[in-house]
């Protein structure tokens, strides 16, 4: 598991990290970003221990943040809709913003996805190919966000009834084009590297992804079953199998 400071480094990434897509509604902003920072202790904030779904581990760092921020109270976190006994969906986050005098429905995500082919939002695909941001898009607009509408929902926000409604999405991570060469910000073939390039990387275990300088060092073996983020000479590449996406 990460130690202390790596989690800071983890909490400071929440916090800076610019969104993964800046053309959604309901973005929540760097200055709003910011303004979470100045609010809050980040040397007080604990470290939750590591999940090896980088998803809920990235949940776990907000659910902190959300419940260090001196105006918010947390409503309900990963809160299902049930309609006949079968759930339809759940929302993140509820949360009463006293200051501003509004409760916030908050749906975030960190994604890592890999330009594939030319084919718009789908030809953009995670490390596990099922995962396509044509997809996650799709779910986080009409799905998740509408499912803070759902009567449900609406009715915990009736605690605050002067509060008006509104929604806020965070979607944090990073995109890499294809290359043939190390270069930050790309995805390329195990095979593509050379044998002194390959010692001049590091494989970054998942606990790592938002903070890859700082994944102990280890040796980056010959071959490799799934894709495997390598960080070294300041540079943050995705390594594939020779057969991803057709696993």
């Amino acid at each position: 598991m990460p130690e202390k400071s790596t989690g800071l480094e983890n909490y400071r990434y929440c916090l800076s990290s610019p969104p993964l897509l800046d053309f959604l509604p309901h973005l929540v902003t760097q200055e709003e970003l910011r303004q979470i920072s100045q609010n809050i202790e980040l040397s007080q904030l604990p470290l939750p221990g590591y999940n090896h779904r980088l998803g809920l581990w990235y949940e776990q760092l907000w659910i902190e943040i959300i419940k260090q921020y001196r105006a918010w109270e947390l409503l309900a976190h990963n809160h299902q809709v049930i309609e006949n006994k079968q759930t339809c969906g759940a929302i993140d986050f509820l949360v009463a913003d006293h200051d501003s005098q509004q409760v916030i429905h908050f749906e975030i995500a960190i994604k890592f996805y890999l330009h594939f082919f030319e084919n718009g939002w789908q030809g953009w695909l995670g490390p596990d190919p099922k995962d396509q941001l044509s997809k996650k898009v799709a779910r986080l607009l009409n799905h998740q966000l509408p499912m803070g509408f759902h009567p449900q929902i609406q009715k915990m926000k009736a605690r605050y009834p002067k509060y008006r409604f509104s929604q806020k999405l965070i979607l944090q991570g990073r995109l890499f084009e294809a290359g043939t060469k190390p270069s930050d910000g790309i995805w390329m073939r195990n095979s593509q590297l050379t044998y002194q390039e390959r010692h001049a990387f590091k494989p970054v275990e998942r606990q790592y992804w938002l903070t890859p300088h700082l994944a102990p060092e280890a040796v980056l073996p010959e071959t490799i079953s799934k894709t495997t983020m390598i960080y070294g000479r300041g540079q943050q590449i995705m390594l594939t199998p020779e057969c991803w996406p057709f696993l």
